[in-house]
């Protein structure tokens, strides 16, 4: 409980008790702590000189009971105290409405006084929804039917959220993942895995995480190859020679030799216009054929053919020399 000081100075030995009601009256008081007995908790105070209300009672200015008073204004000097706190107005109050409430004080002696104050109730105006943004897209800029070699691929994202990523896909394979402006193109570099049809993908992802794709069907072309041969001779018994054609198919870049190696050659070899040989020759795991002849030593006039008939990553090729 508290004693009150006149807020002019002159001492007055009165223990307060304080209670806010609503009116009409609610069942409790709103007002938390109202004996001070847990100090000055949820009250707010001030005082001119420095000298705070709430304070533990002592035999100078004791209580009426309990541990603590609420002392305003009991300086020789003059002072301005206050003690106030918070109410929170019922959840249920509609907006627009009035309220009443009064505050009562009461002393030792029994004596009160109270107030009146009515309160208008006030509400926020309701937050309108934000508009979602539309949904991000995407579009190829002339997409090509054919791809070969390296190939630039250009597109156009749109994303009222903002574009986060762009990411190009060839089939399976992630080509690019574009994370900052320009968002427009990425280059294309086929390997030998990609030949064939596929479908090129550009998906746009936005900064609220929705996605958008574009798809276009694409070939990519096989690979140009070619065919390398050279001549060896070594003399045998007999007064004859063996002639051995060693040849090659090259391996393009961006492609495995696992992939160009398979397939055959057609290897020809003419003496003086007439065929001596005619055989198809399987390539070896390192993309190598060979086959040879055996004639009379001296001048010769040969020539051999060797046509590799593709596979399903290198086009055809061919190459004719002559030899002696």
């Amino acid at each position: 409980m508290n004693r009150l000081r006149s807020v002019v100075g002159a001492t007055a030995l009165l223990v307060l008790a304080f209670v806010l009601v609503a009116v009409p009256a609610q069942a409790a008081n709103l007002l938390g702590n109202p004996g001070f007995e847990s100090g000055a908790t949820v009250w707010a105070q001030t005082s001119t000189l420095g000298y705070l209300p709430i304070t533990k009672a002592t035999s100078a200015e004791p209580s009426h009971s309990g541990s603590y008073i609420a002392y305003f204004n009991g300086n020789s000097a003059k002072d301005t105290d206050t003690i106030a706190q918070n109410v929170t107005i019922p959840a249920d109050a509609a907006c627009g409405s009035t309220r009443a409430y009064s505050a009562v004080v009461m002393d030792s002696r029994g004596q009160t006084k109270s107030a009146s104050s009515t309160v208008k109730v006030t509400c926020p105006p309701p937050t309108q929804p934000q508009p979602t943004p539309a949904k991000p897209a995407i579009a190829f800029n002339g997409a090509p039917s054919t791809l070969s070699g390296t190939t630039k691929i250009q597109f156009t994202p749109t994303a009222e959220a903002g574009v986060k990523t762009v990411e190009l896909f060839l089939g399976a394979r992630r080509i690019c993942t574009l994370t900052a402006a320009p968002f427009g193109s990425c280059d294309v570099t086929a390997t030998g895995a990609d030949v064939g049809r596929q479908a090129l993908r550009a998906v746009v992802t936005d900064a609220l995480g929705s996605t958008a794709q574009a798809t276009a069907n694409v070939t990519v072309a096989k690979f140009a190859t070619k065919v390398t041969t050279s001549v060896k001779t070594t003399n045998v018994t007999g007064n004859k020679a063996k002639r051995t054609i060693s040849g090659k198919i090259a391996v393009p870049a961006n492609v495995t030799k696992a992939q160009a190696c398979t397939g055959k050659v057609t290897v020809q070899i003419k003496r003086s216009g007439r065929s001596v040989l005619n055989q198809q020759v399987s390539l070896s795991k390192s993309c190598t054929f060979s086959r040879s002849v055996t004639a009379a030593r001296g001048k010769q006039s040969f020539s051999v053919s060797a046509k590799f008939g593709g596979n399903t990553v290198l086009k055809t090729a061919s190459q004719t020399r002559r030899f002696s």
